[in-house]
């Protein structure tokens, strides 16, 4: 039986000597494993279509193991993405992060809407990329049964520093990308907020799924941010 769906490139892994092993996460069947015969062939033309990130249609045959490409077509390619370095590494560890984390063959319909919504957002720069990286975790972690509990999460000395204004805008992050747009003008400025947040979450992954340490597109991220700090001080 022939399968048609979007889905977007994961990670690629050479096949032989002309075809490539793709892993593709999509609304209908989730993660799985596709091959695609002679795609390192120069007359076949597909290998730039199935690069990591782009939004592809794929007609596939439903084979009980790996699954073989029939048509392709490429609907995105996220260009502005690639542009630039930061939005580039924001990208690839949304990318990683759906690799190491969700089952395969196992359904993520809303998670899929998440990313696309995402990946265009990003793509067209409509909001704050971290903002857009935090609500990711956020909506990652519960999609896969490991929702953070905020009501408990800013508990101690760290408490002194979290407003009840702050604490509203964090349940923003639990809506829909469409209240999420509501949040970015009210973000602005708010680093130590957003600092916190990314701690709350990145211990709570640590904890319970994976230590975001181990993705690399995340540590290109920190050295940028620290090599920016850095020259910042030296100019000071």
């Amino acid at each position: 039986m022939y399968i048609s769906t979007d889905a977007f490139i994961l990670k690629n892994i050479p096949y032989k000597e002309t075809s490539i092993i793709s892993r593709v996460f999509s609304k209908e069947t989730g993660k799985i494993s596709i091959i695609f015969k002679g795609a390192k062939r120069q007359k076949n033309n597909i290998s730039g279509s199935i690069e990591p990130g782009n939004l592809i249609n794929i007609t596939f045959l439903n084979k009980p193991n790996l699954k073989v490409s029939r048509e392709i077509k490429l609907i995105k390619a996220y260009y502005n993405s690639r542009k630039y370095l930061t939005n580039f590494y924001y990208n690839m560890a949304i990318i990683s992060l759906i690799d190491k984390l969700c089952m395969e063959n196992q359904h993520y319909s809303n998670l899929y809407n998440i990313i696309i919504e995402i990946f265009d957002y990003m793509d067209q720069k409509k909001m704050n990329i971290e903002i857009l990286f935090i609500y990711f975790l956020i909506q990652l972690n519960k999609n896969i049964g490991y929702e953070i509990n905020f009501d408990n999460a800013f508990t101690g000395s760290s408490n002194n520093s979290i407003s009840s204004e702050d604490i509203e805008l964090i349940k923003i992050l639990n809506q829909d990308i469409a209240s999420l747009q509501k949040l970015d003008n009210k973000m602005i400025g708010k680093i130590d907020l957003i600092n916190s947040l990314k701690i709350v979450i990145y211990k709570h992954m640590k904890h319970n799924v994976i230590d975001l340490n181990d993705i690399y597109a995340i540590n290109m991220l920190k050295s940028m941010n620290d090599e920016r700090t850095s020259r910042t001080d030296q100019a000071i």
